[in-house]
């Protein structure tokens, strides 16, 4: 099948927030250890269904042969007239990639990191509501792979462990399409938001309340785990035992999201901001 009539549904984790957090511990817990925290909270995963056709129908990239799905013509008009620098700076690389002669898995490629980049931006200005159903459908794909093999949780949420986005392609392959479809209107609904009047900006005094709450959580992890939560150090030290590792992960994410809806989108969007 030509690439040209292939829809785009890649599946994209990443880190979106890592601190360098030293908790010391007390009681029985002596030594004093470095936790990184590893956040799946931001992922391009599906979120706008490219394709590039030989027909004019949807939404067409002017000067480009990117035409886009009719369900994402709302999402890109969006941006089109809330964000136009980024709508050019978009339209530029796929017209500059297309001179060169790039195959469409080259553009495909990074078109999704912009998609990428342009998710982890817009959760600083999430509102709550669509910023918590955004993780909440992460976790669940997450504890959906973690039931599957830890091995497809782990490179689902750290994507140095893939060699490249095509193998993350295949997690994709393994996730319901129910998962799927909600994953992709969640992703939709909460950049629209964030380019709308309910936009949150965030403030000093909510980052230092954040803080208060990470540092709750992450004693609670570590008295849980005690020398476990080491895992989390790098990729290669959660490759030592990657079902705790991926037990670790979602975990942690529950803990955030068990927090009152104010404070835990607070508390991703400090992570995010750290990630920046």
């Amino acid at each position: 099948m030509a690439w040209e009539h292939i829809v785009f549904s890649g599946i994209f984790s990443g880190l979106v927030g890592a601190i360098l957090w030293f908790i010391q511990k007390k009681g029985k817990i002596s030594k004093t250890i470095a936790i990184v925290i590893f956040i799946i909270a931001t992922v391009g995963w599906n979120l706008f269904d490219f394709k590039v056709l030989r027909s004019n129908k949807g939404f067409g990239v002017e000067g480009t042969e990117f035409v886009i799905s009719k369900g994402d013509e709302s999402l890109f008009l969006i941006i089109k007239h809330k964000d136009p620098k980024l709508y050019d700076e978009f339209k530029q690389k796929i017209m500059t990639l297309q001179k060169e002669g790039k195959g469409h898995d080259i553009i495909y490629g990074e078109v999704a990191n912009q998609i990428i980049s342009l998710t982890n931006q817009r959760i600083l200005f999430a509102p709550d509501k669509e910023l918590l159903s955004h993780i909440n459908i992460i976790v669940k794909q997450l504890e959906h792979l973690q039931k599957e093999s830890a091995e497809k949780c782990l490179r689902f949420a750290l994507p140095e462990m893939n060699k490249n986005i095509y193998d993350l392609l295949d997690i994709a392959k393994s996730l319901p399409k129910a998962l799927y479809l909600e994953r992709s209107q969640i992703d939709r609904e909460m950049i629209i938001a964030s380019y709308s009047e309910r936009q949150y900006q965030s403030s000093a005094e909510d980052y230092i309340l954040a803080l208060q709450d990470l540092e709750t959580i992450m004693l609670g992890m570590v008295h849980q785990y005690g020398d476990d939560i080491a895992l989390l150090d790098s990729v290669q030290s959660v490759n030592a035992n990657k079902e705790k590792g991926c037990e670790l992960l979602v975990d942690i994410n529950k803990r955030f999201l068990a927090l009152p809806p104010e404070r835990a989108a607070r508390l991703y969007r400090y992570m995010m901001h750290q990630k920046q």
